[in-house]
């Protein structure tokens, strides 16, 4: 399951970043993406990145998120 959180190193986000892997019949297959306007996530948000890929962009600029999600995309091919 592909799960995409907005605000992911808010409260609401961070949060839900912990309880999703852990519900469901899919918790074992489960994919995280975050998207949010802040660049550097402080306290909880930090653990929360090595469970999700995060863009850090505005969702209101499309431009910008194309972009993100093109650099995040060559990143995770890359590893492979």
């Amino acid at each position: 399951m592909i799960v995409l959180i907005t605000g992911i190193t808010g409260f609401t986000g961070v949060h839900l970043t912990e309880y999703l892997p852990s519900q469901g019949r899919d918790k074992d297959n489960i994919d995280l993406y975050g998207i949010d306007i802040v660049g550097n996530p402080s306290g909880n948000s930090k653990a929360m990145l090595e469970k999700a890929k995060v863009l850090t962009c505005d969702i209101l600029d499309k431009e910008e998120t194309e972009k993100k999600k093109k650099e995040k995309r060559k990143k995770i091919k890359d590893k492979r």
